[in-house]
Parts: structure tokens; sequence; C-alpha cells
């Protein structure tokens, strides 16, 4: 089964979800790639503030992040974590999702530095549930300093 017919399978609203996943992840690549960080967070707080869904069709947090992964797979370089990260934040956030985004390092005993971003809600990994046990979580960001 191709991606497009299994896009077309999908009930409406999870195609809905996907469309708004695709978008979020889009826009997160091509932020990452050409601004600094500060700019990219202030695009992606301007972004959440923006279309907050409300009503019964809101899907689960789960749902949310399986959609951002399916589509962070067609985006090219949009599987880098940090991209995903923003994606996920931004669409959690819009639907009433408390979203937490998280930087750790690795410990740089192989010699080279390492980094990785994930996204947390309500103490639970939503995305980048990537051998986590490898980095050091840095302070967690603080939106009032953003």
């Amino acid at each position: 089964m191709t991606r497009l017919s299994k896009f077309i399978a999908l009930a409406a609203s999870e195609r809905r979800v996907v469309l708004e996943a695709l978008a979020s992840v889009v826009v997160m690549r091509l932020a990452t790639w050409t601004m600094p960080f500060a700019r990219v967070r202030a695009l992606a707080d301007r972004m959440r503030s923006r279309g907050v869904h409300a009503g019964s069709d809101k899907p689960p947090r789960e749902r949310i992040a399986w959609a951002v992964n399916a589509a962070a797979n067609v985006v090219p370089a949009g599987s880098n974590c940090l991209v995903r990260a923003l994606a996920a934040e931004m669409m959690l956030d819009r639907y009433g999702y408390p979203a937490e985004l998280r930087f750790g390092v690795a410990n740089p005993a192989a010699g080279e530095f390492k980094a990785h971003a994930w996204l947390e809600s309500d103490g639970a990994v939503v995305i980048g549930d990537f051998e986590l046990e490898n980095y050091v979580p840095l302070v967690p960001t603080d939106p009032s300093t953003r």
C-alpha cells in the first residue's frame, strides 16, 4: 500500500491532523535551516497562538505524535529531532495540551559533541524517545524568557 493510499484510507479527521502535521514540519524544517534559533522560537510561538482548536474532535497526544512522525518521514531532513519536537510542540499547544521542549547533551567520552531534542507532555516523552539514557538534560527552557 502506498503512502497516498494509506493517507486516503484515514478518516477525514485524521487526514486533517496529518496535513496540519505536514505543514508544521515543513515550516519548522525551513525555519531551522534558515534562521537563528531565537527567531525559530519566536515563529513557533506565533504559530502556536493561531488556530487554537477546541471541540470534541481533539486527537489524543499519541495521535498527534504519530502524525508528526509520519509527516517528518516525507519531508527532506524532517526527521531531525529538533524539527519534529518543534512541530509537535506547536500542535499540542494548539489542541490545549501542555508541552515542554527539552534538550540534552551526550557524555563527551566518545570524543564528539552530540545533542538531542525531545518533547514532553505531562511528564511523558511524546516525541524523541530515543536513547534518552545517553543524554544529560539541560535546564528546561523558560517560556517567559523567550
